[in-house]
């Protein structure tokens, strides 16, 4: 059995790439095959953070005590079946993934259960191995018939709404080689297809009969997994109940039990944790003077994958051209911007995590030039007029909005700032009705930039054929290879001005301790490793 695993995240895949909110945090819409995105749907009010001293933890960990935490009325507990993220977060206590995301967000094989996943030297195959002495919480073993019925759930009797469904839209067929070995066999050669690989098993015994179109059939409402927690029972009014599973392939946790409390709304989650009826809460950094006088601690924090950028109407055809682009571009003091409104986040070029083994270095930027911008706009044959949205509930687009439109003023340009309600946000941008858009998008680990096009209507044959290098990429060094070129044709044409990518804190009662780390969208990456000093 494998130890403890730790510094990991989950990360989902969409076509590519799919990602999914963040325990505690407002509902972000994420990259789907329909690629309806939210951007920046609703923040928290900035407050200037303060650091005031933790609370001292213990030195040595200690078995016992129950960890409190919230979730939405689930309607299923399966996880291939569920399409809640929120559910997700919490059936992630129960179920072990076979592909982890690192802290450098690339993919490796969870230590907790798989061994390896080598490709083919084409890409269009690969081969799973899982560890030998890896059980389920029944004690019987955990084998490769068990990822062969975890995908066939999802290829074939998961509903379209499923959050990991998009996972194996891209197998064509698999072969169990053995009881500790699966073969997949790929649509399209990818490497990348190894993000995919993200999503949570389950035994194929004990779920083999179960009626899958019926989301509430008992045994959807009752999981058996192989996760830190094991399930002990259900009340739709009332919580959800787990116990330390003594199976788990991971390792059996310090903390003895769960008990997540079942919320009508899951925005209730911050003043569940506010009235001490929860111990965990992940939200903005800015909120930590306000949770220090509570005697919260600051757990742990990761930059998400939560990009804010300045994005152009390509279909409007002044931003057809480069010089507009670079000219709005050297019109925002974006220095002033980052200063002012994002002393939390880490500043980007483009839409890959600065974190990611993928960044590239070296990236061109377009700095603040108002005499530039000035003279480019002072050459066109009249006044342009350049309307800019942004939406209501973000306040750091806000800022970075107002800061660009008084630049564009300075610079000669009739700019409209129009603030607005998010339902009216999203519907200005689903219809095209804007010249500039300042918002954001949730990104996975992997590059995904096909919002460009979806969102702003951006299109290349040199990024078309850069974002297909990417896709079909068919090595580790391949894929390096080619989101590199695409992060530097994004830096030098400017399809988008990038911003920043955004934090994210967990914040804990006092009485929750260990070397807490949390993931860019699952905060108990390491649980098994937490633990609570006072009941």
């Amino acid at each position: 059995m494998k130890s403890k695993f730790n510094k990991i995240c989950i990360m989902i895949l969409s076509v590519l790439f799919l990602t999914g909110c963040v325990m505690g945090e407002p509902p972000i819409a994420t990259p789907n095959p329909d690629f309806a995105v939210n951007l920046n749907q609703s923040e928290e009010e900035i407050v200037s953070p303060t650091a005031p001293t933790a609370p001292i933890a213990p030195t040595m960990p200690v078995v016992g005590g129950q960890l409190r935490v919230a979730m939405p009325i689930p309607t299923t507990l399966n996880p291939l079946l569920n399409s809640d993220p929120d559910v997700d977060t919490v059936l992630r206590l129960i179920f072990e993934p076979l592909v982890v995301i690192d802290d450098d967000k690339r993919p490796r094989p969870n230590p907790a259960i798989t061994h390896s996943v080598v490709f083919s030297a084409d890409g269009g195959t690969l081969v799973i191995h899982l560890y030998d002495d890896i059980f389920w919480e029944d004690g019987s073993p955990i084998t490769s018939a068990d990822i062969a019925f975890s995908i066939d759930v999802l290829r074939f009797w998961a509903p379209e709404t499923a959050l990991h469904r998009p996972n194996v839209a891209n197998i064509a067929s698999h072969a169990v080689l053995d009881s500790r070995t699966l073969q997949i066999n790929l649509i399209s050669p990818t490497w990348a297809m190894k993000y995919m690989l993200t999503f949570p098993i389950i035994p194929a015994d004990y779920y083999r009969n179960v009626p899958m179109g019926n989301l509430t059939a008992p045994r959807n409402m009752h999981p058996l997994g192989n996760g830190p927690f094991r399930f002990l029972s259900y009340e739709a009014a009332g919580s959800l109940e787990l116990i330390a599973n003594e199976y788990a392939a991971g390792g059996a946790p310090y903390i003895s039990g769960v008990s997540a409390m079942i919320l009508r709304e899951i925005d209730g989650t911050r003043y569940a944790f506010e009235q001490g009826l929860t111990d965990i809460l992940a939200t903005s950094p800015y909120d930590w003077g306000r949770y220090s006088v509570m005697g919260k601690n600051r757990a742990a924090e990761v930059l998400t994958g939560h990009f804010d950028f300045v994005g152009f109407n390509a279909r409007n055809p002044l931003f057809s051209g480069f010089g507009a682009r670079q000219a709005v571009a050297n019109s925002l003091d974006l220095q002033t911007a980052l200063q002012r409104y994002y002393t939390q986040a880490d500043a980007a070029i483009v839409p890959i995590n600065p974190e990611s083994w993928l960044a590239a270095y070296g990236l061109r930027e377009h700095r603040y030039d108002p005499a530039n911008a000035a003279a480019f706009f002072a050459q066109l044959e009249e006044v342009q007029q350049i309307t800019i949205i942004v939406n209501a509930t973000n306040p750091q687009g806000i800022g970075i909005a107002t800061i660009l439109a008084e630049g564009l003023k300075l610079a000669g340009v009739d700019a409209t700032l129009d603030i607005l309600p998010f339902a009216e946000f999203a519907a200005r941008v689903d219809s095209a009705d804007f010249d500039i858009v300042v918002g954001g998008i949730v990104l996975p680990p992997a590059p995904y930039l096909g919002f460009l096009h979806e969102i702003l209507g951006y299109s290349s044959d040199e990024l078309s054929l850069a974002l297909s290098m990417v896709r079909y990429a068919q090595s580790e060094s391949a894929l390096t290879q080619a989101a590199a070129v695409a992060q530097h044709y994004v830096a030098e044409n400017l399809p988008i001005i990038g911003v920043a990518f955004r934090r994210q804190v967990l914040y804990t009662a006092g009485y929750v301790h260990g070397d807490i780390i949390i993931g860019t969208d699952d905060i108990f990456v390491n649980v098994a490793d937490w633990f609570i000093s006072t009941p």
